[in-house]
């Protein structure tokens, strides 16, 4: 079987997002996103792109002017009743409609991997940031990944081979956090703050949670593994990490 191109595997995650099967940010954060996830503040006169916006919940907790662009026409339908000034805009992450230096600040909350050439993303956001613009970015890092990832192995085969496995996921648990920060640098950004999340004991920990029933009721071992989690956080370097949290600012060419 021919191995998708990168113009298939967009109209497979239209597809998909259209049917509602991709992940669209559904729950509406309680506080201001980048204060909590990246200890920074967004200015009220910035302007803020929320690049993979699904239905654009990220925005909705902040104070700015702010646009949301998605692939998905159906995620932008679905957006929630705002009150506020959004502007989403259906387009393309690697080819953003946007002048240049036009944004502020760009949010790619887990979005990196849903893009077949993430790297033209990162270029991209480069060129519509303004000098002294943020890049706030969470992502999955592919190291950090193995003990979570390995065991689905198997079952991505199987899906694979039954044609089932989500292409908004192509880069899912594939790109490391060192070549991220490179693809950064050489795209005149600096490293300005870098957050490990979760170590891959705290996400097994949910995961039980979520699927044995009755787990919640053994306190004494959820004790012990959160436990556990904070041990291995305090001595786990980010780069080990599952998941990450990065604030870059783009440098004066």
């Amino acid at each position: 079987m021919a191995k998708n191109t990168s113009q298939d595997i967009k109209k497979l995650n239209i597809r998909c997002f259209d049917a509602g099967e991709g992940r669209v940010n559904l729950e509406i954060p309680k506080t201001d996103y980048i204060k909590e996830h990246f200890n920074d503040n967004i200015s009220p006169s910035h302007l803020v792109l929320d690049c993979g916006c699904g239905i654009g919940s990220v925005l909705l907790s902040l104070d700015c002017t702010k646009i949301g662009l998605d692939i998905s026409k159906e995620n932008l339908k679905k957006r929630r009743p705002l009150k506020e000034n959004i502007n989403f805009v259906q387009g393309d992450a690697e080819s953003l409609p946007f002048k240049d230096k036009a944004i502020d600040a760009v949010i790619l909350a887990a979005a990196l991997h849903h893009f077949p050439n993430y790297e033209r993303n990162i270029k991209e956001v480069s060129r519509v940031l303004k000098d002294g613009g943020k890049a706030y970015i969470i992502e999955g890092n592919s190291i950090g990944l193995l003990p979570v990832s390995i065991p689905l192995w198997p079952l991505n085969i199987i899906r694979k081979m039954r044609g089932t496995y989500p292409e908004y996921e192509i880069h899912a648990g594939k790109i490391s956090l060192t070549k991220v920060t490179h693809l950064l640098k050489i795209n005149h950004f600096t490293i300005s703050k870098l957050y490990g999340d979760n170590t891959f004991i705290g996400i097994y920990t949910d995961i039980f949670i979520k699927y044995i029933p009755g787990l919640k009721k053994l306190k004494w071992a959820i004790s012990f593994f959160k436990l556990s989690n904070s041990i291995l956080a305090k001595c786990l370097p980010t780069i080990f990490r599952p998941y990450y949290r990065l604030l870059a600012v783009k440098n004066e060419k």
